[in-house]
């Protein structure tokens, strides 16, 4: 039973992303301002069927405010080692790196204050 909520878990958020990447390609379309990670620029295209269970693991840290830089960076050095990495999992950290940037600079903050 677990299995089966983690693989509908992982179609769901993959599904989130799908959904993102065909919004900022109409938005694109329309002229208007994206993100642009997952656009098919510079011959790279982003795949959300390449997403893993790591990658759902950080978004919904993200999304439920638990995020912080020791999460992120530990996520983003298993990324890096990782010898099957996809260009889509590049992009998609890209994009958490930004959404993100804002809580580590005020973590730093805080620890420095």
């Amino acid at each position: 039973m677990e299995n089966i909520n983690k693989s509908e878990d992982l179609n769901a958020f993959r599904a989130e992303f799908a959904a993102r990447q065909k919004a900022e390609q109409k938005a694109k379309d329309e002229k208007k301002p994206t993100t642009g990670h997952f656009l098919p620029e510079s011959g790279i295209i982003f795949n959300p069927a390449e997403l893993t269970e790591d990658d759902e693991k950080i978004w919904e840290k993200y999304k439920n405010g638990t995020l912080d830089e020791e999460a992120y960076n530990a996520y983003f050095s298993k990324l890096k080692s990782d010898p099957q990495k996809t260009d889509s999992r590049m992009l998609f950290q890209a994009f958490i790196a930004n959404m993100v940037q804002e809580i580590i600079l005020l973590e730093h903050f805080k620890k420095n204050s």
